[in-house]
């Protein structure tokens, strides 16, 4: 496993990456930690971005609960290359996500949304070497 950003889903595009988003810098660049397609259960690719529009006093109380809440919108390149948002196809996910107070709330441990997006897609044959997105959003 190795750290890397990526500012744009062109670059990790290209890169044939699987991954998992690991924090949010201030400036919202979303760091990732990646892992090669030869160690992927099939060619799809995700990538994570955190939103954050928390206000500050709801952010101390769900780093005081230790826990908070994301929303994630899935997106996947459909075969003429058009971004189609699987929420909209009734596949939404919402997970509790452990915050680190370490980093003032920017962590997120995601490695739960690649294996149960993974799933979903793969059950219901939505992409197959399809380019996906995952958009993680605070709930607040």
């Amino acid at each position: 496993m190795t750290n890397t950003k990526y500012n744009d889903i062109t670059d990790a595009i290209k890169a044939k990456i699987i991954a998992d988003a690991e924090f949010a810098d201030a400036s919202g660049n979303v760091y990732l930690n990646t892992m090669t397609l030869e160690n992927a259960v099939f060619p799809c690719m995700f990538i994570a971005k955190i939103e954050r529009e928390t206000k500050e006093s709801e952010l101390d109380e769900a780093l005081t609960e230790d826990t908070l809440t994301y929303q994630v919108e899935v997106y996947y390149l459909d075969y003429t290359g058009h971004e189609v948002n699987l929420n909209k196809k009734d596949y939404a996910l919402k997970a509790l996500i452990r915050a680190d107070p370490s980093l003032n709330g920017k962590a997120a441990d995601a490695q739960c949304y690649s294996s149960r997006i993974t799933s979903t897609l793969l059950q219901n044959k939505i992409v197959t070497g399809l380019e996906a997105r995952i958009v993680v959003f605070v709930d607040n």
